[in-house]
């Protein structure tokens, strides 16, 4: 006792590093058990690794069957999703080519009638819908098809058009169907396009009818040249790609100009209401809003499949 009392510093050093000495050791002890812990987990998570990777590769008949439901389910869906999409096709009517010329002369008619009364402009070029090739004769016997859908498009297209109140269709033309063998050109506007070239650049050249039945999509541009105003434009536009009913519209390409490039003076050479003698009165006009704008467009007319029956999967016997 009486060296603690001699040596009060010694004693206290050695009673603080003691109490430090047993924090450090629980402190250790605490890291080695946690430790031990995850170098447990990890060993465990290895070897199943380890094991699943090993494992020999053999068909499991739950899995099996449990995969060919899923696969049978899917193929459901998709059927199903492409059933809907045909709606958005017209139907071709069973119709012979003279049948066909008769009623590509009466939609010609009726969309140069209905484009006078709402005195919108055709092209100057004589107009045929594009379908210039078939005014003096019919088309063969395996386009009738193609081409009445085709034409029930257009038709509907010039009649959102004129709907719009565009003011002037400046060009209108249609690409040339595979099924259009030996046809020189789809309208006075389009001559040069080669044949096959119904669903755009590098596709379905010298394809027939079979062949692209085959294909799940398939796709026609019509291009077009439009002059009107703004709203008129946009309003055709929100028409085309409307889920409202057939066809089904892409607009591929869209590109305006305005017609007026420059702004209006800013000062006028006259106050506005001043009367000068022998001069109309000067008048405060709009400075944008009143002008035309120029559009040209390619609409790709997109036609469906029709959905293939679904045959019924069987799971393969195991071995």
């Amino acid at each position: 006792m009486n060296w603690i009392k001699a040596n009060k510093f010694l004693t206290g050093f050695f009673a603080v590093m003691l109490v430090g000495i047993g924090v450090l050791g629980y402190f250790l002890f605490s890291a080695s058990s946690a430790f031990d812990a995850a170098d447990e987990n990890y060993q465990q998570k290895a070897g199943e690794l380890h094991r699943l990777r090993t494992l020999p590769l053999y068909p499991n008949p739950k899995n099996l069957k449990a995969l060919e439901a899923q696969k049978d389910e899917a193929a459901q869906l998709v059927a199903g999703f492409q059933e809907k999409l045909t709606t958005r096709d017209f139907k071709a009517d069973e119709i012979t080519p003279q049948e066909f010329q008769d009623r590509l002369k009466k939609a010609v008619t009726d969309i140069v009638a209905k484009a006078a009364d709402a005195h919108m402009e055709l092209p100057k070029d004589k107009f045929y819908l594009g379908f210039d090739p078939y005014e003096t004769r019919p088309p063969g016997p395996e386009a009738v098809g193609p081409l009445t859908r085709q034409l029930k498009a257009i038709e509907w297209v010039m009649e959102k058009l004129i709907d719009a109140k565009i003011a002037k269709l400046t060009s209108f033309k249609r690409t040339l169907l595979p099924e259009e063998k030996g046809v020189a050109g789809a309208s006075g506007n389009n001559r040069g396009q080669g044949q096959g070239q119904g669903r755009g650049p590098g596709q379905g050249q010298g394809r027939g009818r079979e062949e692209r039945g085959e294909e799940l999509v398939s796709k026609f541009p019509v291009d077009l040249e439009l002059v009107g105003r703004q709203k008129s434009i946009g309003e055709a536009l929100d028409s085309f790609v409307n889920a409202s009913g057939p066809p089904f519209l892409i607009p591929r390409v869209v590109r305006f100009t305005n017609q007026k490039s420059k702004g209006p003076e800013r000062t006028l050479a006259t106050a506005p209401g001043t009367i000068v003698p022998g001069q109309p009165a000067a008048t405060l006009g709009y400075i944008v809003g009143e002008e035309l704008v120029e559009a040209k467009m390619r609409l790709e007319i997109v036609e469906f499949a029709a959905p293939k029956e679904v045959a019924a999967s069987k799971p393969k016997a195991s071995r």
